[in-house]
């Protein structure tokens, strides 16, 4: 719902409808509301099934409850930071997710000053209160800054027209984001079952470490994905091919950056874990660096895919991955016998699609924009 609300309302908002942009935002509260009513229903009963198959002590009933509650509760507020997506102030996401940080430490450090004896219930409250209180930070800031997008207007209606709209897209992006779970949440479990788990601990650090990297380079882009929606609304695509220009100069820089760590990486493992790190194989980390530059390249066109609505060769790719992942990791690791880098190195051919079918797909749309 909202990405499929984040395209929507940024073509809105390109063209200037505030009457549609107000609708838009209702429909989406009107339909989280609706599931989140129904979630906190789901998590009830599994909590109470839980319970009642001594799986879980009775104990924790009430902390559940009260998690569950403010989880439904976020679950609605958290729309907030689509609606600080399409109007392209991407940092007001980010000061929620601060925030939200800020106000958990802070209920910490309150219970130990008050020295309050460990308490669950407590501490559900505390955690609850936080993410709340991240989330209605960005309400009010957008509320401050962008008062015309408040649905609590007579203009403002739940329209299925619009609830189909956002759906359509949404469910790409839902399936979308399934197989992303599956492609990348699946490696420990099959290194685990394949090896031990000292070889979780050293993969997962190596994963740390470049995926810092990912971090950072996503940072560039953040708001990619909403102004390539508003520029293309106004049909203005020579915008996009300078935006991946410059993008693409970054992406160079920043490959450099990779190579560099790579060289590198056995040295600042040691600084890092001392005596404790594991040592890492050139070959797991000419993979690692492989992953991390392809997929900060593919991530460039990813996002402006995401912003044309262009995702259907981006979703098949991405079902084809899911599909094969486990399989050849499995195939690549044992069989073929490289170990943890054969995990890494099936991922990669599992993200080909979107690594460079995608921006083949992007180039060539804006060369026939550019001819039109």
């Amino acid at each position: 719902i909202g990405n499929g609300l984040r395209n929507e309302l940024t073509k809105a908002i390109a063209n200037g409808d505030f009457t549609r942009q107000k609708s838009l935002i209702k429909t989406a509260i009107i339909m989280l509301s609706r599931i989140s009513i129904f979630l906190f229903f789901i998590l009830t009963l599994v909590s109470e099934a839980l319970i009642m198959l001594n799986i879980l002590d009775w104990t924790l009933r009430m902390p559940l409850y009260i998690t569950n509650g403010f989880f439904c509760l976020s679950f609605i507020l958290g729309i907030a930071r689509t609606i600080a997506y399409s109007y392209q102030k991407s940092w007001f996401a980010s000061l929620a997710q601060t925030s939200t940080t800020a106000f958990q430490i802070l209920g910490v450090l309150l219970l130990l000053l008050l020295s309050i004896q460990p308490n669950l219930v407590i501490f559900a409250i505390f955690s609850g209160v936080a993410s709340i209180l991240g989330n209605l930070v960005i309400v009010f800031s957008l509320y401050r800054y962008i008062k015309s997008i408040m649905p609590i207007s007579t203009v403002a209606t739940y329209d299925k027209n619009y609830r189909h709209a956002i759906l359509n897209v949404g469910m790409y992006f839902f399936v979308l984001q399934v197989c992303c779970l599956i492609l990348y949440a699946t490696d420990n479990i099959i290194i685990n079952k394949l090896f031990d788990s000292a070889s979780v601990a050293k993969y997962s650090v190596i994963t740390t470490v470049y995926n810092t990297g990912d971090s950072l380079f996503s940072l560039l882009l953040i708001s990619l994905w909403s102004a390539v929606t508003y520029v293309a609304e106004k049909q203005n695509y020579l915008w996009i091919r300078n935006e991946i220009n410059t993008l693409l100069r970054m992406w160079g820089i920043f490959s450099i950056g990779v190579i560099i760590v790579s060289v590198f990486f056995n040295i600042i493992i040691q600084f890092w874990l001392g005596d404790s790190g594991f040592y890492y194989e050139p070959r797991l980390v000419l993979v690692f660096a492989l992953f991390t530059i392809c997929n900060s390249f593919g991530a460039i066109y990813v996002n402006i895919a995401n912003g044309l609505g262009v995702i259907k060769l981006q979703m098949v790719c991405s079902v084809f991955g899911s599909i094969i992942n486990i399989p050849l990791s499995i195939f690549l690791a044992t069989t073929c016998n490289m170990g943890l880098s054969g995990i890494k190195l099936a991922t990669i051919i599992c993200c080909l699609g979107s690594m460079f079918l995608v921006p083949l797909q992007i180039h060539r749309l804006l060369l026939n924009k550019n001819k039109i």
